[in-house]
């Protein structure tokens, strides 16, 4: 299948533009799947009345509405992240959809400390695998690719795909993406997002650096633009062994 990513400089608190931003940058695109970068139509250091606004059923709708409806004109599937309020707590929560809607969603489970004034953390600590037409998609949002355990997990459910919406300032989370696609033979599609935010006075910038990576954690491409579309073709193998190891499956107790 064809996997791509698409990074942009989200604009802080701009909805509109950063919904044009998407529809632009991936029009005419070619890709059976697109992943957007994390909070890719609120941007990440809001106010809290913003995300207040931001995570509304009106909001909420409007973009998995829009989503959608792109998805469907672009013949394609869609992954990113946004927030959504749910019993008076927001939640960061990553959803694939394609023209028929939601296929799949997944609250992320470990959120930083600049993330905890705003977001709930996912008390169910499982990621949910996605059955599509090209085998099982899991997405596991930015900081959650630290905890190996949640692959470990995912890898017993015989996973072939890992996205990874992110929204990063370092070059550190692609280095963990790499060793996890390794480690446990899996490709990841994580797109990042570049643009400065402001927070208090200070700004804040993202890198980007996204990256699409083969089960033996090898960079099939990496966006090094601003704003750039990247695209490869991936191979969802179930990859259960090694050269020196015919068993990894049985080895390394994934059940």
């Amino acid at each position: 299948m064809k996997v791509a990513c698409f990074q942009f400089p989200v604009v802080q608190a701009n909805f509109e533009d950063n919904l044009n931003q998407i529809k632009i940058g991936l029009l005419s695109k070619k890709a059976d799947l697109i992943v957007l970068p994390e909070l890719c139509t609120s941007g990440y250091f809001l106010s809290k009345e913003k995300w207040i606004l931001y995570s509304s059923p009106t909001f909420w709708n409007k973009t998995i509405d829009e989503m959608t409806s792109f998805a469907g004109f672009l013949n394609t599937h869609i992954v990113f992240a946004i927030p959504k309020m749910i019993d008076n707590k927001i939640y960061n929560i990553s959803y694939l959809i394609n023209e028929t809607g939601i296929l799949g969603a997944q609250a992320k489970i470990h959120i930083t400390d600049d993330e905890k004034i705003t977001f709930a953390s996912n008390p169910i600590w499982r990621i949910n695998p996605i059955e599509t037409d090209f085998g099982k998609i899991a997405l596991i949002s930015c900081f959650d690719l630290w905890d190996s355990s949640l692959f470990r997990q995912i890898k017993a459910d015989k996973v072939g795909l890992i996205c990874s919406p992110c929204a990063f300032g370092s070059d550190m989370s692609p280095i963990i993406a790499k060793s996890r696609a390794l480690e446990f033979n899996t490709p990841i599609a994580l797109s990042n997002r570049t643009g400065i935010e402001e927070i208090d006075g200070v700004y804040e910038s993202f890198v980007g650096m996204s990256t699409i990576w083969d089960a033996s954690g090898e960079v099939l491409t990496q966006a090094s633009l601003e704003t750039e579309f990247i695209c490869s073709a991936v191979e969802l193998l179930q990859i259960e062994s090694l050269p020196f190891c015919k068993n990894l499956r049985q080895e390394m107790k994934w059940r």
